[in-house]
This record gives structure tokens, C-alpha cells and sequence, in this order.
């Protein structure tokens, strides 16, 4: 019960984000269902690249991003991530072995609901977002 409690106000924050940008997904009826969707469930291997913010300002959101080395939206999506001066994490799928890559994307879509398209934006473990949508990512994020 204290879970439920302490967390409320991050249920609320996200039902409101989700319904003002028409985003409303499949996780938020997990999370409504108490089943907590989050990247903390998927296996991630070690290739993971790590990209240090290019501004000053406090930055709250932890960002995630699935992409496919070239693919051009994957490419555009990094490039806006980097001249927005996020600090942000990728992995490359399509440099992991074959066995790997199949495994976390079936981990995506059990996790998250759905089939992945890349780019594949994960914002503080549990939003998410499915190709190059830099309006919907900016308000993810901010």
C-alpha cells in the first residue's frame, strides 16, 4: 500500500502526459494494472554507448535509445539527441550477435507491448517511444 501511495503522483503525471499527446500505449495499462513496465526488465548486453550531455542545464530524464547502426532515422534521431545536448545511452542492435539481437527484441515487445521500430526511445525506464518523433521525444523528456 505504501508503494501506491508514494507513487501516485508519478500515475497521475503519467496518464496526463500519455492523454495530452495522444500517447497512450500499452504499458500505461500495464502500469494502471500494477504491473510496472520498465527497460530494468530487459537484458541489455554490454555494448552500450554512453553520450555525455553539451549543455549546462540539469537534465531529469534518463534516455535510452535502441537504434540499428544505418538506419537514416536512427542517425537523425542521435543527431537531434546530441544538438538538444541530452546526455543519453544507445546500443546499436544490429552489432550484437544474431542470437542476441532476436532476444532483445522479443524482450521489447513483451515489455513494452509492442513491436519495436527503430529508433526505440526509452525515457526514465518506462516511457517509450517507437520511431523518429522528435515532438513527441521533446516532450517525453522535458
Amino acid at each position: 500500500m505504501d508503494y501506491i501511495i508514494n507513487h501516485f503522483d508519478f500515475f497521475v503525471d503519467l496518464i496526463d502526459f500519455q492523454i495530452t499527446s495522444n500517447c497512450v500505449d500499452f504499458s500505461l495499462f500495464k502500469t494502471i494494472c500494477g504491473l510496472i513496465v520498465s527497460l530494468d526488465q530487459i537484458k541489455i548486453p554490454e555494448n552500450i554507448v554512453n553520450v555525455e550531455a553539451t549543455h549546462d542545464k540539469q537534465q531529469y530524464s534518463e534516455i535510452f535509445l535502441f537504434t540499428i547502426s544505418t538506419c537514416m532515422w536512427c542517425k537523425k534521431a542521435k543527431r537531434w539527441l546530441n544538438r538538444q545536448g541530452f546526455q543519453y545511452s544507445y546500443l546499436d542492435i544490429d552489432l550484437i550477435p544474431v542470437e542476441d539481437k532476436n532476444k532483445l527484441k522479443a524482450e521489447i515487445q513483451e515489455v513494452f507491448g509492442v513491436k519495436p521500430r527503430f529508433p526505440f526511445l526509452v525515457v526514465n525506464k518506462i516511457q517509450w517511444d517507437s520511431g523518429y518523433n522528435p515532438d513527441i521525444w521533446e516532450e517525453m523528456i522535458n
